[in-house]
């Protein structure tokens, strides 16, 4: 038995239409249905996606900034090392000053005993001894100038 059979013919044709109506909205209501789902997947993918390169992003940007934190604490460790070894440096150099001083005063008190000829070696020496300092002082105030400027060109050039 077919179903068309229980309506009155005069209706059939309105049924039959309306049935195809009905199929045709829950084909197109599937159809939309369908697609939201596949949107839905398919932004959830691009979520994910975007979310798995941000996390890649941040952790290439904390690596970064660590070797940066570990950089500047080297740097930092050897800057201290460098300033030990410099303290240690002055250091010695005051103690061969202060026996430079002493050797000069005890000199100075001898130099009046000296005859005329040791007197002259006495100042002599005491000249070359200035010379040599006068050569040492340029030279090392060359290099202060030179590193001065290094330094003035590496902050004047550092990003900001």
């Amino acid at each position: 038995m077919n179903p068309l059979d229980l309506i009155p013919a005069p209706y059939r044709f309105a049924a039959q239409i309306a049935g195809i109506v009905a199929i045709g909205i829950a084909l197109m209501v599937g159809y939309v249905r369908l697609i939201s789902y596949h949107e839905g997947i398919g932004s959830q993918r691009a979520t994910a996606v975007c979310t798995a390169d941000k996390l890649k992003a941040e952790q290439a940007a904390n690596d970064r900034d660590a070797a940066y934190q570990s950089q500047i604490r080297k740097a930092n460790h050897e800057a201290e090392q460098r300033q030990a070894a410099l303290a240690a440096d002055i250091a010695d150099l005051h103690r061969q000053l202060e026996r430079v001083r002493h050797d000069r005063n005890a000199m100075r008190a001898r130099v009046a005993d000296l005859s005329a000829e040791a007197a002259r070696r006495v100042a002599g020496v005491c000249l070359d001894v200035h010379d040599e300092c006068t050569e040492r002082y340029s030279a090392l105030a060359e290099t202060t100038d030179r590193l001065a400027a290094d330094c003035r060109t590496l902050n004047d050039a550092w990003p900001r």
